[in-house]
């Protein structure tokens, strides 16, 4: 097993059949220490990522599941829907995630799809920043504006 330092957090990658599967678990645990588990399980519950899991599966698995992945996918979105990496793994015959519970255990992804993972996190990270900066940008020109009112205004009134 390989371990990839990344901001300070240790990244181990597994091989699989001779494929590189990188630690969600590891990942997940620099966004919330206590609970990576949580984290994994609110990413695998989204929709993108639920279709994204099953493509990927059915370019690179010849036993994959697809009725059942439709299934998923039609409950995907729904409030009430939650999915855990082993019941995707089981119910599908998945094989870009393993999981296995208990110490020394976790969940590990593909190469492929981790990186998906991390794209897209920090995808949204950043389109958080940008929408952050634009509002302050929004805000700016509010109060030049604003300003510029009362003083348009202050000066019709002396006429």
């Amino acid at each position: 097993m390989k371990t990839l330092i990344v901001k300070k957090q240790a990244i181990n990658i597994a091989l699989v059949d001779n494929e590189e599967y990188i630690s969600l678990t590891d990942i997940a645990r620099y966004k919330n220490r206590e609970n990576p588990k949580g984290v994994i399980q609110n990413w695998i519950r989204n929709r993108n990522t639920i279709e994204f899991l099953g493509i990927w599966e059915l370019i690179h698995n010849p036993n994959f599941k697809g009725i059942e992945f439709e299934a998923f996918k039609k409950e995907a979105g729904l409030n009430s829907f939650t999915l855990a990496p082993q019941k995707w793994i089981e119910a599908t015959n998945a094989v870009g995630l393993v999981s296995k519970s208990g110490k020394g255990g976790g969940t590990y992804a593909h190469r492929d799809i981790a990186f998906e993972i991390v794209i897209k996190s920090v995808s949204k990270s950043g389109q958080i920043k940008q929408m952050q900066y634009v509002t302050k940008i929004l805000k700016l020109y509010y109060i030049l504006v604003s300003i510029a009112f009362l003083r348009l205004f202050s000066l019709t009134k002396k006429f």
